[in-house]
């Protein structure tokens, strides 16, 4: 028996080919466009909870002399705004899934704020926002393209990727000077407020 397939077959073929090419092309669209929008709506609950936890912290500190016990205190008094602990290490970790860190620091006198694990988007746009400087008691901003490291004491020489209030908000062209993250460690940025 001889079966006729005539050319239509083939077109039709080639259109349900190029119909499905062009459904997978919108689609990868689609989803790349999703992932940069739910990127962006984090950095700015970040920047949020940032401001919001530093002004807890400063409240509730106000007429204290010290930020004595201000890490054993942070969880009790529910001074953290969009972070969760982690139950597997019992570590703090901020939207973007990076490790917070806030404790005491310059003899109890001020306290730090840490957020590590950040891309260079988030490091560029948490780094040149404008976080208020010293009128709301911020004294310095680090910017590290590899996490940075619980301090002792405020920097008393200011190094490349640490600024003094005076020096904010920094330019995105700035900060993307020390926002080249490292692809395991990402970056970090430290926030030091003052009495």
């Amino acid at each position: 028996m001889f079966i006729y397939r005539s050319s239509q077959d083939g077109r039709t073929m080639i259109e349900i080919l190029g119909v499905l090419a062009l459904t997978a092309v919108l689609s990868i669209s689609f989803i790349f466009a999703y992932s940069l929008a739910m990127e962006k709506i984090k950095i700015n609950n970040t920047i949020k909870d940032i401001t919001l936890t530093s002004q807890k912290i400063r409240n509730l500190y106000n007429t204290q002399k010290s930020f004595d016990n201000l890490d054993k205190e942070i969880f009790s008094l529910n001074l953290i705004s969009g972070s969760y602990v982690s139950e597997k290490d019992q570590k703090l970790y901020h939207r973007l899934n990076g490790e917070v860190i806030i404790k005491p620091i310059a003899s109890n006198t001020g306290f730090v704020m840490i957020y590590n694990g950040l891309t260079e988007k988030a490091c560029i746009t948490l780094a040149s926002n404008n976080w208020g400087g010293k009128a709301v008691g911020l004294q310095f901003l680090v910017v590290s393209p590899t996490g940075v490291v619980p301090p002792r004491g405020f920097p008393s020489n200011l190094d490349a990727g640490e600024y003094a209030a005076e020096d904010l908000p920094l330019s995105p062209a700035e900060a993307s000077l020390f926002c080249h993250c490292h692809n395991y460690y990402k970056c970090g940025i430290a926030w030091f407020y003052g009495i």
